[in-house]
């Protein structure tokens, strides 16, 4: 058998005409019979398409759908769609590869993006090797939109920090898709604002809560934010809100009291802390540690006393922290040329300098008495302790320890601060005077030092006119805690004490630095006042704290005429007999005071008709190494008495013990010791105790009163203490009426009373003596 092969090559055109396809028959021949057997035609097709419905259709989205038939060939399509009927500019979906099929694929696309309200066109089209085909165009509509702007609100600030915030708000995207930020910064319009990262909201119809945390902010800095949406239709922002971080927690200082030592005087040759003098309108700075006096970089402020020569008159004299930009206040004012003096407590600025500005030609003179450093940063600094204001001297008065003589020229005498009838403690390790001179003429310079140290080469006050002046001073304890003054010229003297400097303890107050600032001006004001001015600081523009529990002021007193003094001391408290300044021949004069407070204000009393301006430079607020116990505060007592046998200047310390206190039930304070020191005649007493516990203050009813009685060196107090061992005796020294503040949650508890008995034992023969006792009481919780 045979076989035979015949090949015909033939070609033809498709059906459709557009393209001639080649195509093969073979004929085979076999012995005894004969095959023909078709090839086939391979016939390649281009895809069959077909635009199909849109459908899902809003305002901005729609889906749009469609079928595409391969026919045997790898396929790829798309959707085109866009606003023009014939697809001019139109946009494509991803292209979809379908495969090389023969039967008809569905297809679909969801678009989004869309404007509402408007119509669109769209169609299928597909491409395979044997070319593309496209489905008819169809076109939908879309929604009109309902959709407004969004509304904004910027809500409040949370979680504040020193770095960080929380900020909120609300955003309704009012049916339009929407997105926000919250902008913020610094800046009270937004320039240059930040923003937090954008946030899709969608396209609802309710307020949406917002918030976004806020990081790596500046302490005690303002910042201003706003919520900021935006949707299709518009834009909507809330309103600018505003927070301010937390400041850092204040810097608490303790005292380093050093012998007195001069800093500069431009009298001496140039130099650093030479000359030349200060010209008008000019500042010169002095790095306190380079000076000879031994002052440590560590020390963060100083305890100075300024003194100017003035050519002419001196408008003012300011200092302040070198570094710093100059402060509107004033040190010292001498417009008629005079020498003048003036304490004050000035921080440390760049380089431990301070800088120094006056208004007209004048020469300078900075002594100092003592620095402060961090609060626990060397064992042997002092806190400082309040107390209220209280004449220690008085030359004018009666010879003895604390009185007459007055103090010839060129001569010095020693005082036992402890000794008199202020309640100051032993343990005093430097004393917060006010010194005040009445020369008998001209008086060149006063010095005060410690007693038993060589007299420093420095100078507290000078009254060439011979005017009676008072400058405040910080003067360590000498020995047995006496303190010297010197004097040029005969004078008397006057030491009026507002607190003293000892170890921290119960009580004890660190200083806190703050931008010097004008806290009470009346000529902007009330104007020029006589008698009693309260003098509001923690509510003035300064705003210290009102965890203040005293002020460090530089008073002025700008009179009409003649003032005669001016004395500061805590509101709500009896004036005290002590002068703060004097300007008896009606000078501008200044002072610098440290004012205990209780409420945040001050009372000042004026002799004569004058303007008061208090400047602030810094405070004294609880020691943050010192115990709490509770409460501390001091009982001033005052008794007339007649009878036989009355025991005069006499000193005793009282140590009670905790008693059963008796009915109604109340909170009781546990006194750890409670001074008492005396001095007068038969007909009259002082003394003062200083009290502090570790628990809260007693309550008794406002009856009977509670009785103190004495023995040796203890006392017993009846009605809420017993001493041990008990007293062979009952002396009722004196009586007072309960405090008169029942409230457990009070700060503080101030009161005054006075009793008059029949039968008031004197201090050595008990019974028959009548007495009249007053007694005022502020405690202030610790």
């Amino acid at each position: 058998m045979g076989v035979r092969h015949y090949q015909v090559f033939q070609t033809w055109a498709t059906s459709s005409g557009r393209k001639v396809i080649h195509g093969v028959l073979m004929v085979v021949g076999i012995f005894g019979w004969t095959a023909v057997a078709a090839a086939g035609m391979f016939q390649q097709q281009e895809p069959t398409v077909t635009t199909g419905a849109a459908s899902s259709i809003a305002a901005t989205t729609a889906t749009i759908a469609g079928s595409v038939n391969p026919n045997g060939a790898d396929t790829h399509m798309v959707f085109v769609y866009g606003t023009s009927s014939t697809l001019s500019g139109a946009s494509s979906t991803t292209s979809v590869d379908l495969g090389a099929g023969t039967t008809a694929v569905g297809v679909s696309a969801n678009l989004t993006g869309l404007t509402a309200g408007t119509t669109y066109y769209f169609q299928v089209q597909a491409t395979n090797s044997a070319g593309t085909a496209n489905g008819t165009i169809n076109s939908f509509f879309t929604t009109p939109s309902t959709a407004t702007p969004p509304t904004a609100t910027t809500g409040a600030a949370s979680s504040i920090t020193t770095t960080t915030a929380v900020i909120g708000g609300t955003v309704n995207p009012n049916s339009g898709d929407t997105h926000m930020v919250f902008a913020y910064g610094t800046s009270s319009t937004l320039s240059g604002a930040s923003s937090t990262t954008s946030v899709d909201l969608g396209a609802g119809t309710t307020a949406v809560g917002i918030s976004a945390n806020l990081t790596g902010l500046t302490a005690g800095t303002k910042y201003y934010y706003q919520v900021q949406s935006t949707n299709s239709v518009g834009s909507a922002n809330g309103a600018i809100s505003s927070f301010t971080t937390s400041s850092p927690p204040p810097t608490s200082y303790e005292f380093i009291p050093v012998a007195p030592c001069r800093i500069a005087d431009t009298r001496n040759a140039n130099g650093p802390f030479g000359g030349p003098e200060l010209g008008s309108s000019t500042t010169r700075t002095f790095e306190i540690p380079q000076s000879s006096c031994g002052i440590p970089s560590t020390a963060a402020a100083y305890s100075l006393n300024v003194t100017v020569i003035p050519d002419n008159g001196l408008g003012y004299l300011t200092i302040w922290p070198a570094g710093e930009s100059q402060p509107l206040v004033s040190t010292l004012n001498s417009p008629d040329g005079r020498i003048k003096a003036n304490a004050a407590i000035v921080p440390a600025g760049s380089e431990g300098g301070v800088s120094v500005y006056v208004t007209n030609n004048t020469n300078f003179v900075l002594d100092i008495d003592g620095y402060f450093v961090p609060a626990g940063s060397s064992p042997s600094a002092l806190t400082f302790y309040p107390v209220a204001p209280c004449r220690v001297v008085d030359t004018r008065n009666a010879a003895g320890p604390l009185g007459g003589p007055f103090i010839g020229a060129k001569s010095s005498r020693n005082f036992p601060v402890p000794s008199s009838s202020c309640g100051i403690p032993t343990t005093a390790s430097a004393f917060s005077l006010n010194v005040t001179a009445v020369p008998h003429k001209a008086l060149g310079y006063l010095t005060t030092w410690p007693t038993g140290v060589a007299q420093p080469l420095v100078s507290t006050l000078n009254s060439p006119k011979g005017q009676a002046v008072a400058n405040a001073a910080i003067v360590p304890a000498g020995n047995g805690g006496n303190v010297s003054v010197y004097v040029t010229d005969d004078s008397d003297v006057v030491l009026d004490i507002n607190g003293y400097f000892a170890p921290p303890g119960p009580g004890g107050l660190s200083l806190y630095t703050v931008a010097p600032c004008r806290a009470k001006d009346t000529r902007n004001g009330t104007g020029a006042f006589s008698g009693v001015l309260t003098a509001d600081i923690e509510n003035s523009t300064c705003a210290p704290p009102s965890t203040a529990q005293g002020y460090v002021m530089n008073a002025t007193v700008v009179p009409p005429g003649s003032l005669g003094y001016l004395t500061l001391w805590p509101d709500g408290q009896t004036q005290p007999v002590v002068s703060t300044l004097n300007a008896g021949d009606g000078a501008i004069t200044s002072n610098m005071a440290i004012v205990p407070t209780s409420n945040g204000s001050i009372d000042a009393y004026a002799h004569n008709p004058t303007n008061l301006i208090l400047d602030i430079s810094s405070y004294f607020a609880l020691c943050p190494t010192c115990a709490k116990t509770g409460w501390a505060g001091q009982v001033i007592c005052a008794k007339s008495v007649a009878g036989p046998n009355y025991r005069n200047n006499e000193t005793q310390t009282w140590t009670v013990a905790p008693g059963t206190f008796q009915q109604p039930t109340g909170q009781t304070i546990y006194p750890t010791q409670w001074v008492s020191t005396g001095s007068g005649s038969t007909a009259s007493q002082t003394w003062v105790i200083n009290a502090s516990g570790n628990a809260q203050l007693t309550v008794f009813p406002n009856v009977a009163g509670i009785n103190f009685a004495r023995y040796s060196s203890e006392i017993s107090v009846f009605n809420g203490y017993m001493s041990t061992p008990p007293p062979n005796y009952t002396d009722y020294e004196y009586q007072w009426l309960a405090f008169g503040n029942s409230d457990p949650n009070a700060t503080s508890v101030q009161g005054s009373s006075t009793t008059t008995s029949v039968a008031c034992d004197s201090p050595v023969q008990p019974g028959g003596s009548s007495c009249t006792v007053t007694c005022s009481w502020n405690f202030n919780k610790q």
